[in-house]
């Protein structure tokens, strides 16, 4: 690298390569592969060649595994907490990164794209012919319905429910349109109305518990 000091390191899409595994002895043989990879990432972060060490992945619960066995200093969550899927099993595990004071950021809040009015949920095609595919978009319906009734924007209200939760330091967030940089840098910033919340969670988009837990 040069003399380029890097500011965050991690092994990305660790979930994915885990998810290659043909068995279960090759699924160990890939844990022990990403974990002995953290180690030499410690050695640079432990020799002031890195700042600090996470880990960016789509499948949350592949963070937790990995929580167990590694030392994350971050932790980047994509596809995970979002306004549309919010478990609790994952906000109890942000809650104790909060605890052990390990940020979060939050990335890919609106399903790649599919909460703005995309055609791909998590980057792939929907079916309508589907039925858990068309239960999404039936859902995505309902969704932009309260938010043009409420007189706000889907995407500004996924991304606030995105940064709803105290763990979450930073939002990452995606154009190929350099025109819409402006309107994410204002999504970040912009406050949502709080009967709009009162309107998802009478439309049964959201439970009055998760609102509870989650708003800022």
């Amino acid at each position: 690298m040069g003399n380029y000091r890097p500011q965050m390191l991690s092994v990305h899409d660790p979930d994915e390569y885990l998810a290659a595994a043909f068995d279960t002895n090759d699924r160990k043989r890939r844990l022990n592969d990403v974990v002995s990879a953290y180690q030499s990432l410690y050695e640079l972060r432990d020799s002031g060649h890195a700042n600090a060490i996470g880990i960016g992945c789509k499948d949350w619960r592949i963070v937790l595994e990995l929580d167990r066995l590694c030392r994350f200093d971050w932790v980047m969550l994509a596809n995970s907490y979002t306004i549309m899927s919010h478990p609790n099993e994952l906000i109890d595990f942000m809650d104790s990164l909060v605890d052990r004071q390990i940020p979060i950021i939050n990335s890919a809040v609106l399903h790649g794209g599919f909460l703005s009015g995309g055609k791909f949920f998590d980057y792939r095609a929907l079916r309508v012919d589907v039925a858990s595919d068309s239960s999404k978009i039936a859902w995505r319906e309902r969704f932009f319905h309260v938010c043009q009734s409420q007189g706000v924007d889907p995407f500004d209200v996924a991304v606030a429910y995105g940064l709803s939760h105290r763990g979450i330091r930073s939002i990452a967030l995606s154009t190929s349109r350099p025109e819409r940089v402006e309107a994410l840098v204002s999504a970040v910033t912009k406050a949502m109305p709080i009967n709009i919340w009162e309107a998802l969670v009478s439309a049964g988009l959201l439970t009055s518990s998760s609102l509870v837990l989650n708003q800022r």
